[in-house]
């Protein structure tokens, strides 16, 4: 654990032994200096907290890069805390449970979402044996499973984060209710887009449809043009849109 050094100036950037007057005369002056980083201590869960997270877990920074940093499976103990936050002190971390998912016809329940410029997408996604991580998902799969659910998430999650462009994972655990959608990745801002990367790289038609959608938004934003068939300027300008990743192979 590194402790939280303190200069020895107060926060208001005065030095707190000097006369009162001299403090007073400086402080007119400075900015108020920010309190330095501080970095919690590890401890043990709190048996709500154990109760609710289970005996296995996921351990990773809340601000990570292609899983570096995660412990996966593990017991939420202390001492696994303790190891986890050694890859990096500065980070916030996670603490997340064990999701396990169902399958949605021969397919693995597991949803990689999308908001590409107000277009809300999903495709299949799952890293187990035998699977391509990436598959199409049809208007078909949408009404026979119903994934709206799914979309109505990265709706509310390009209202809360502002951004235009980005994925989440989504999970779920069973084929009907409405608390089977289950987050895993909250947000994604960095997503793959070269098909040709990696045997676990999206399909290219998918990855054409996002360059398309980038570009018809860069444009526009740059010439001052109004919202085009390709973006919308916020979600909440947008009422729920769904580009099926399908539908992008007729381009």
């Amino acid at each position: 654990m590194a402790d939280a050094k303190f200069n020895p100036k107060s926060v208001d950037g005065t030095n707190p032994q000097a006369p009162e007057k001299s403090r007073q005369e400086k402080a007119s002056t400075v900015e108020a200096a920010p309190p330095p980083d501080v970095i919690e201590p590890d401890r043990e869960l709190t048996a709500e907290e154990r109760a609710a997270i289970g005996e296995r877990a996921v351990i990773k920074p809340s601000f990570g890069e292609a899983a570096k940093g995660c412990m996966v499976g593990v017991e939420p103990t202390l001492a696994n805390i303790k190891q986890a936050r050694d890859y990096e002190r500065k980070f916030d971390w996670l603490i997340q449970k064990m999701i396990t998912w169902t399958k949605l016809g021969n397919r693995p329940a597991y949803l990689r979402a999308y908001n590409v410029c107000g277009h809300r997408t999903l495709m299949w996604w799952a890293m187990e044996k035998g699977e391509h991580p990436y598959q199409l998902l049809s208007w078909r799969d949408l009404r026979n499973y119903d994934l709206m659910g799914a979309v109505e998430i990265i709706d509310r999650l390009a209202e809360v984060t502002g951004m235009d462009f980005f994925s989440t994972e989504i999970a779920i655990t069973k084929e009907s209710g409405s608390d089977r959608f289950v987050l895993i990745d909250y947000v994604n801002d960095q997503c793959d887009m070269d098909p040709t990367d990696s045997p676990y790289s999206p399909p290219e038609p998918f990855c054409r449809f996002i360059c398309q959608s980038l570009a018809e938004f860069t444009y526009r934003r740059k010439q001052g043009l109004p919202a085009g068939m390709w973006w919308a300027p916020s979600a909440s300008a947008l009422r729920p849109r769904l580009r099926s990743a399908s539908i992008a192979q007729r381009n």
